[in-house]
């Protein structure tokens, strides 16, 4: 019983990041959606590709990042100029990821990262995972902060 809820506990993980920029609302999402070139303002990317011309709802995009295979992502859910989510698997662990802007006045704009995490190995590296990802989605959001603040 004991180890039943423990994996209905943890099967599943949600981990958000939040963070003000101190830059526009277009700037921070055309630098967002522009896959290609996320390597050049997040850390936590080593190469990233987009599959196509055009970022949108079906979207598949190759990210690398650092101590990890390249993993495809699809985009499973899109609100053009505010948010997008997507999804990938990899190691028996289903990963979603959403992005999701919100504009504070002309200069200041919110940006929320969140990831869940889902399967029966996010149970067993849980402990491994959770400081790892925290650290991820702050790196990746003070990244962004720096990179559309110096633009």
């Amino acid at each position: 019983m004991t180890i039943i809820l423990l994996y209905a506990m943890f099967e599943y993980m949600k981990f958000e990041h939040e963070i003000t920029i101190n830059a526009s609302f277009d700037l921070v999402w055309d630098t967002i959606i522009d896959i290609n070139n996320w390597s050049q303002w997040t850390p936590t990317v080593e190469y990233s590709s987009l599959d196509g011309d055009t970022f949108s709802l079906g979207s598949i995009a190759t990210i690398k990042q650092p101590g990890t295979p390249a993993s495809k992502w699809k985009v499973t859910a899109f609100s053009n100029r505010d948010s997008f989510t997507w999804d990938s698997a990899q190691l028996g662990v289903r990963m979603i990821a959403s992005h999701e802007i919100r504009k504070i006045d002309e200069s200041h704009t919110i940006n929320i990262l969140s990831l869940e995490l889902k399967g029966f190995l996010t149970f067993l590296l849980w402990p491994i995972l959770k400081r790892k990802i925290e650290n991820i989605l702050s790196a990746e959001n003070e990244g962004l902060k720096l990179y559309c603040e110096n633009q």
